[in-house]
């Protein structure tokens, strides 16, 4: 004879197909944090790289890097807008 268990619950297997989805998310919520956090600092770290080339001139294609630079911060800064520090607990 086959052990059929007696009774059905249904929350056990809601339980196995809600598990994939749960991790999904949270991977999701990671990766979208990692993105934010890369996007912040390289908003706050990009403009170090300015005074430098407007110092020696835009001369030939110093200009395109600058613009591409200008481009990078203004990507970064969108990406990073979201990004918060986790609370110290002292609030």
């Amino acid at each position: 004879m086959s052990s059929v268990p007696e009774s059905f619950d249904p929350s056990i297997e809601r339980d196995a197909l809600r598990r994939p989805i749960d991790l999904a998310t949270v991977a999701a919520d990671v990766g979208r944090r990692g993105v934010a956090a890369v996007g912040f600092w390289l908003a706050v770290f990009l403009p170090v790289t300015y005074p430098p080339l407007l110092a020696g001139g835009l001369a030939g294609s110093e200009g395109a890097l600058f613009a591409g630079l200008l481009a990078a911060n203004a990507l970064a800064l969108v990406a990073g807008h979201g990004h918060r520090q986790p609370s110290t607990g002292r609030d």
